[in-house]
This record gives structure tokens, C-alpha cells and sequence, in this order.
């Protein structure tokens, strides 16, 4: 929709990761690794309330109708036992380093 969502540099890293690969799942375990290197109490919680607060940052951003809801479940997946995808066309997702917003078209 071409808005802008503020997110922390946490949750921002977490969209980048993500970006990177792209359609497909992410595990806990290389989320965390990556994120979080050499932390010995980061727990898959950790991962999904940053998941949460992007989710909300967004719903916040483009109103959080149904149907938003429903669009933004199926942007950033939550897989149960596995981990966590982005899924979106290149082309629907501008990041933006020099302001630390992403924008989901």
C-alpha cells in the first residue's frame, strides 16, 4: 500500500533476515542465530512477540479491518513447528536502511 510502518532495529533486522530469503521458512533456531548470536536465553517467544509487534505496526498503519488482518497473516506466516516466512513478490516490498521503515506495497 506504499505506507511507511516504524519498527525497532530488532524488528527491522528481523524483516531484512527475512527478505533474504523470501518465501521461504525460516527456523527458530536461524532466526535466533542470526539475530540474536550468542545470547543463551533467547526463546522462540522472542521471535514471535517481534512478529507480533510488526504485525501491529503495519495493522496500525493501514487500519485493521479483517480483511488487513487477514492479508498481513498471510504476509508474514507463522509456520507451527517450523518457523516463520515472508511472502511476498519482490516487487511488493520496499525497504528503506536510511530511515528504518519498511513499506509493504
Amino acid at each position: 500500500m506504499g505506507e511507511k510502518i516504524r519498527v525497532t532495529a530488532t524488528e527491522f533486522s528481523l524483516i531484512h533476515l527475512l527478505t533474504l530469503h523470501n518465501e521461504q521458512v525460516m527456523s527458530y533456531d536461524e532466526l535466533i542465530d542470526e539475530l540474536w548470536k550468542g545470547e543463551d536465553d533467547v526463546i522462540y517467544r522472542r521471535v514471535n512477540y517481534h512478529i507480533f509487534n510488526i504485525k501491529k505496526a503495519i495493522l496500525k498503519t493501514i487500519g485493521g479491518t479483517k480483511t488487513n488482518t487477514e492479508r498481513i497473516k498471510n504476509i508474514l506466516v507463522v509456520v507451527p513447528g517450523r518457523g516463520i516466512m515472508l511472502n511476498l513478490k519482490d516487487e511488493e516490498l520496499i525497504i528503506n536502511r536510511q530511515h528504518a521503515c519498511t513499506s509493504v506495497s
